[in-house]
């Protein structure tokens, strides 16, 4: 059973409470605040600590906290603040609260599943502000004696609890990645295993002796091939050569005989030319060279 609403509020620190009592927050926005209201108020929260010590004044932060202590939620109603990992501001007051209002066993209970949440918290110190997580937190929470600069109400160590049974033995909330990474070193051992045996055959193979003479009659067949190629392709060129000189030498012929034809032809021309104009050997004076050359030019 949880302690009751007086019992939470006399475990804080008389100065403390009469600070928060007193402070402009506590009169102006605690004021009617419920179970369901009060999420409001811590959803505007920026970050967590004690005092101001600038303003001398209690942060809204511990405002807030004691009036949760006044309200004494049900443990269905904490659990619910517990349960949206988004509202980290809502869960740090809740774990707070846990931590005064609570019995032990229950402490260590709700608190230590918040171990494997690590979302950053604003915290307000003496020198300034800071950034911490919030698996520190609850570890101070559970391990410190004091945390911004409140008393915190002594509970027994854990190992107490268990060896009187009333907590079983504590189980890290990093037991599957453990897990996983012993699952990973076991497949990276039997990968290195099968990469030694592929490495045993490997040396077989290279222990192996080859005979000396196993590659030269393959060497000698396949250069002969070689050889063979080269010189088929030597007599294609050779063919292709000849072929083609032969053909260029037909047309050269050819040339030459339509010339001499044509030198022949002319001749013969020039020839029944001459035999035209030339006249057989008359007297020019004497009418039958005239009659002869009027003849010959074909005039009547």
């Amino acid at each position: 059973m949880k302690s009751s609403a007086a019992q939470n509020i006399s475990s804080v620190e008389l100065i403390l409470r009469n600070r928060v009592f007193n402070s402009y927050y506590w009169k102006e926005k605690c004021f009617g605040l419920t179970s369901e209201t009060i999420i409001d108020k811590i959803l505007e929260l920026k970050y967590i600590g004690g005092m101001n010590h600038s303003s001398n004044q209690p942060t809204d932060f511990i405002c807030l906290f004691i009036k949760l202590l006044q309200l004494n939620p049900s443990e269905e109603i904490i659990d619910e603040y517990l349960s949206d990992p988004d509202l980290k501001y809502l869960r740090a007051l809740t774990a707070l609260f846990i931590r005064f209002a609570y019995p032990p066993y229950k402490i260590y209970t709700k608190l230590e599943k918040l171990y494997c949440d690590y979302k950053k918290l604003v915290i307000l110190k003496s020198k300034g502000y800071a950034i911490i997580h919030m698996d520190e937190y609850i570890d101070s929470l559970l391990n410190d004696e004091h945390i911004f600069e409140i008393s915190l109400p002594k509970i027994p160590k854990r190992s107490v609890l268990e060896e009187n049974g009333e907590l079983s033995p504590y189980v890290s909330v990093l037991e599957n990645e453990l897990n996983v990474d012993r699952n990973k070193k076991d497949e990276d051992k039997s990968e290195s295993e099968s990469e030694t045996e592929e490495e045993k055959d490997i040396d077989i193979f290279k222990n192996l002796k080859i005979p000396e003479n196993f590659f030269k009659g393959k060497k000698r067949k396949r250069s002969d091939d070689k050889n063979e190629k080269k010189e088929k392709k030597d007599k294609d060129k050779d063919k292709e050569r000849h072929k083609h000189k032969h053909k260029h030498d037909n047309n050269k012929i050819e040339n030459k005989s339509d010339i001499n034809k044509n030198i022949d032809i002319n001749k013969e021309n020039k020839i029944e030319d001459e035999k035209k104009v030339k006249l057989p050997d008359l007297d020019p004076e004497s009418d039958e060279y005239w009659l002869e050359l009027r003849k010959r030019i074909g005039i009547d």
